[in-house]
């Protein structure tokens, strides 16, 4: 395969995977359209959560938004403060109800 026959886009996947990964992607999907995301909700939470929640470091890193990482970094703490919270009056299961 020679670098100067391929496309602008191809030469960008042979510099990110390798000249053998990307033969084996035009092997396999050759001729497809596909979607490649920048990356993925979980992913960036994870990342928040190994960058101690740094919102600017995060989007430099991954090249995304802070506004993006702000919604995620929301969801976050209210998972977590769901997690928390104190059980009220109707958390607590009634003798006449069965068993879940």
């Amino acid at each position: 395969m020679k670098t100067n026959d391929l496309s602008r886009d191809m030469r960008l996947i042979v510099a990110t995977i390798g000249e053998e990964a990307t033969r084996k992607l035009m092997v396999e999907l050759g001729g497809m359209s596909i979607y490649i995301p920048r990356i993925g909700r979980a992913e960036l939470a994870d990342a928040l959560r190994e960058e101690a929640f740094d919102v600017k470091i995060v989007a430099a890193k991954y090249r995304v938004s802070q506004s993006k990482l702000y919604s995620i970094l929301k969801e976050i703490r209210t998972e977590q403060w769901a997690k928390k919270r104190q059980m009220t009056l109707f958390d607590i299961p009634h003798e006449d109800e069965p068993n879940k």
